[in-house]
């Protein structure tokens, strides 16, 4: 039986918990702020989920409050 810490959550859902853009968590995935398994071993372009319990770590490391939900850049930029 999967925790639900085990589950793995596609980039739009994780962005979703987190109020933040797609873009956005692709680029902490890119940046190595964001964990994330690459699920498209072959292809061209990387198909990443991420453990649900990263949503915890990463509220506790990155200010999401005050980016723009499509943009990821603070409110104002």
């Amino acid at each position: 039986m999967t925790s639900p810490s085990d589950r793995l959550l596609t980039v739009a859902e994780f962005a979703g918990a987190l109020g933040v853009s797609s873009y956005t968590v692709r680029k902490w995935i890119r940046q190595k702020e964001v964990s994330a398994l690459n699920m498209n071993l072959g292809g061209k372009l990387p198909v990443y989920r991420i453990k649900e319990n990263e949503i915890d770590r990463i509220r506790g490391r990155i200010e999401v409050n005050q980016s723009d939900p499509k943009t990821g850049r603070e409110a104002g930029q």
